[in-house]
């Protein structure tokens, strides 16, 4: 599907747009006039912007992932994206 076939805006779910590629996705999507429902831990960010909503989600509490989606539906009656990118990397030799 061609990228001006798609409804715009669109609306995102991003886990983890605290810090990393989360925020640069959402930063980038904002810029593109899409609406970001984002996640973290606190359900903070430093992020401002009004197409921008922040829910509080921990991952890794698998109870509460349906409720938060749940909202993140209502906020604007659907989602369009879906990005999973909460968590952490572990380097080592």
């Amino acid at each position: 599907m061609a990228r001006d076939e798609w409804q715009h805006p669109r609306v995102w779910f991003i886990t983890g747009v605290s810090r990393g590629f989360g925020r640069e996705l959402t930063q980038a999507a904002i810029s593109d006039g899409d609406f970001v429902v984002g996640t973290t831990r606190n359900g903070e960010s430093d992020v401002h912007s009004d197409y921008l909503s922040i829910l509080q989600l921990d991952v890794t509490r698998t109870d509460d992932v349906a409720a938060t989606l749940a909202k993140a539906w209502a906020i604007h009656g659907r989602i369009d994206n879906v990005v999973n990118n909460a968590g952490f990397g572990l380097l080592g030799p």
